[in-house]
């Protein structure tokens, strides 16, 4: 990559375009593949209330105004290509920024946010205490590592641990962990044929669609 800047912490590629997001609130885009590159915000700068400071950690786009950046303040977006930014009204860290179809999915704080309107209005996907850790798509079918914290005081422990499944856009989710002999799943990955999941003991398996 060339370009005069560094601690690139995501890319985003629509096209012959590529989105960087840096610390600082930083954002670069080259119009042509990585040749060149132009600052695209003087760094994510909402009213000092929302923020204190900003790191990109990623990015992605929707529909072609509009540039959302998932920082670990929170969600932002801008309508002008990143010369201005507005809170979302997410304000948690946001760890995974996904364009799925039509819809735009947000884990911030651990949990799943989804708008169905380029950004304008979001909505928790699961209730409080939900976590995911990660998502994948394949076919219209949303796939995510999710996990629950119960109990009560000082016996609060995880729970509903494994790998979950949306047909309907998020709006309703399915465990598919049969055969699954470890729960505590790390990573999610498909290809034509499989999904494949990684758990904390570093072992590989795999389910065919």
């Amino acid at each position: 990559m060339s370009g005069n800047f560094r601690s690139i912490l995501s890319l985003t590629i629509n096209g012959s375009k590529i989105l960087a997001g840096a610390d600082r609130g930083n954002i670069y885009l080259s119009p042509d593949l990585g040749q060149n590159w132009r600052m695209v915000s003087a760094g994510v700068d909402p009213p000092k209330r929302y923020v204190n400071q900003i790191s990109v950690l990623n990015i992605t786009v929707a529909g072609k105004t509009s540039l959302f950046a998932g920082t670990n303040n929170g969600l932002f977006v801008s309508t002008n290509r990143g010369q201005t930014w507005r809170p979302t009204g997410i304000f948690h860290q946001v760890t995974i920024l996904r364009l799925i179809g039509s819809s735009i999915f947000a884990v911030a704080g651990g949990r799943l946010f989804i708008s169905r309107d380029n950004g304008m209005n979001w909505v928790a996907s699961m209730d409080k205490g939900y976590f995911v850790n990660a998502i994948t798509v394949k076919d219209g079918r949303i796939y995510i590592i999710h996990t629950a914290l119960a109990g009560k005081d000082n016996d609060i422990h995880l729970e509903n641990k494994g790998v979950y499944i949306s047909t309907d856009d998020g709006r309703s989710w399915t465990p598919i962990n049969d055969d699954l002999p470890e729960l505590d799943v790390q990573g999610l990955a498909v290809n034509d044929t499989h999904l494949f999941v990684t758990t904390e003991s570093s072992r590989l398996f795999a389910r065919r669609f």
